[in-house]
Order: C-alpha cells, then structure tokens, then sequence
C-alpha cells in the first residue's frame, strides 16, 4: 500500500524511518534499531493496524533495547517519540508478543 504523500513508501517503511530517526536520537547500538527494524518487518498486518506509526517506532526501539541490553527509560523513548508511557507500555509488549521474528 503506497500512496504520493508517502513519497510511494508502505507504512512499514515509514515507520522504519520514524525508528531510525528516534535511534539515532537516542543513541542507542545500530544492533538495536537493527532489532527494531526486523521487529516491525515481522509484525503481522501492520499496514492495517489503526495504531499511531509514532508509537510502532517507540514500542520497536524500546522492545529492542530491553532485548539487547541497552537500557533507556520509558521516559526518554517517550519523549523521544512523543508519545505517551502508558502507550509505550501498551504498545512495546504488543509488538513482542505479534512479532514472529524476535
């Protein structure tokens, strides 16, 4: 599914690049925003999904990080992303459990 607003990218790769930004912001390992990256390529149905890609990206990067010991606060990944802590926690534990790739 692309569209000429996206510049012809899918969703997924949007949120990828939303990933990658908010990583380097961060400053986590290139390992982690790898993870997260493959995190969300295996996410089942993510192009339908009504979430926020803002908040894919966070619940991937953070997901990731706890996964390769890389420790950033919900805070700061929330801030980061600007989205809510309450959201990130949702979110981050979603995007485990529906990833088929961890």
């Amino acid at each position: 599914m692309t569209t000429a607003a996206t510049g012809g990218k899918s969703r997924v790769d949007e949120i990828v690049g939303i990933a990658k930004s908010g990583s380097d912001e961060l400053g986590v390992d290139p390992a982690v925003t790898d993870r997260a990256e493959s995190l969300l390529r295996s996410y089942p149905d993510i192009e339908k999904s009504r979430v926020e890609n803002e908040s894919f990206a966070a619940s991937a990067v953070y997901a990731s990080c706890l996964l390769m010991d890389d420790a950033r606060s919900q805070h700061r990944v929330c801030e980061v992303f600007d989205v809510s802590q309450p959201t990130l926690r949702k979110r981050y534990k979603q995007v485990l459990e529906q990833a088929t790739e961890f």
